[in-house]
């Protein structure tokens, strides 16, 4: 069951990187305030769409690693690929949400808010998600006798 909410919530986030890459500033009025909030800079210094797609590819890659973990596909691929590629997740996500989490608090950057309240809880969340694939997944590193 982590697997799939793990994998539903990063599939929406990846499909939101993907509206983004192609031009639309949903769910925010303009770019302006989507680089505001989301980037914590302009818009003119906004990742360009090549990036973006890139992170788009980055988020599919993960589902499929999370996905492969938790048995759902893959059975010919070696096990700890998917095992590694679920731990990396899982690091990168918390990671993430450490770095920035800390480096919001007292900034007084328009996306500090969001950044606290949504992004950082958010990384935490599925962080930890794709560390409980990583672990108990039907995939784990098998037992040594």
């Amino acid at each position: 069951m982590s697997a799939i909410i793990a994998g539903v919530l990063l599939a929406a986030i990846g499909s939101l990187h993907a509206l983004w890459a192609v031009g639309s500033s949903w769910p925010f009025s303009d770019k302006e305030r989507l680089a505001q909030v989301v980037w914590g800079g302009s818009a003119s210094t906004f990742p360009s769409s090549a990036a973006t797609w890139a992170v788009v590819v980055l988020f599919g890659i993960a589902v499929l690693l999370l996905t492969g973990q938790a048995g759902l596909w893959g059975a010919r691929i070696p096990w700890w690929v998917f095992w590694l590629g679920s731990w990396g997740i899982a690091a990168v996500l918390i990671l993430r949400a450490l770095l920035f989490g800390f480096a919001a608090i007292g900034s007084d950057a328009i996306n500090r808010t969001w950044e606290l309240a949504l992004f950082t809880p958010l990384c935490i969340v599925i962080g930890l998600l794709c560390a409980t694939v990583a672990r108990n997944g039907s995939r784990s590193r098998p037992q040594q006798p």
